[in-house]
């Protein structure tokens, strides 16, 4: 709120959460457009802001690809797990708990426990949400795939600044106030 109350506009990813599914889910109806040969967009005006929501065909199979293979490595272990004998029930929940976090598959994976043992199964999935992420604007008035271009700029921006950074040989530092941030940049790019 800070940055509209400034005066400013800005441009940023948003991590697909309810929200955001809910929004996309809504406007279904709202068709793609295409920006370039892996990439299309769509504008969702809510309120005061502008969603910009990507389906990227390279992300989509790296979606389904990291998905697979985490999903392949978490039934690996845990049929690792299921031959092991345990001292309690409660060690061996622990350790299949840790396991599904560790893969990240809590929403793949439903695991049930018995006395002495436990079984898995796998549970559906859904894939509809796979290539997609969102960009948010308070800014109506600029195009979609204009907004998507500022976005990418910002990659450019991180990228120069990474390198400059690493001719220096400065590790990362992180800053929540605004003059710290200022302060910082000013000395790398003074050095």
């Amino acid at each position: 709120t800070k940055i509209i109350d400034n005066g400013f506009e800005y441009i940023l990813a948003l991590k697909l959460n309810n929200e955001i599914k809910e929004i996309i889910t809504a406007n279904k109806n709202i068709e793609y457009q295409k920006y370039d040969e892996t990439l299309s967009i769509k504008e969702i005006v809510c309120g005061k802001k502008k969603h910009i929501i990507c389906h990227s065909t390279y992300k989509d199979f790296t979606d389904k690809a990291s998905r697979k293979s985490r999903i392949s490595k978490a039934i690996d272990e845990l049929l690792k797990l299921k031959e092991k004998s345990y001292k309690n029930h409660d060690e061996m929940v622990e350790k299949v708990s840790k396991n599904i976090f560790n893969f990240k598959v809590s929403k793949f994976l439903k695991v049930e426990y018995f006395e002495k043992t436990f079984e898995y199964s796998k549970l559906s999935i859904n894939e509809e949400f796979d290539g997609i992420f969102a960009l948010e604007t308070s800014n109506l008035d600029i195009p979609a795939n204009a907004a998507l271009e500022q976005y990418k700029n910002l990659k450019t921006i991180e990228r120069c600044f990474r390198e400059l950074k690493d001719f220096l040989e400065l590790r990362p530092m992180y800053h929540y106030k605004n003059q710290r941030v200022k302060a910082h940049i000013f000395i790398c790019f003074l050095s």
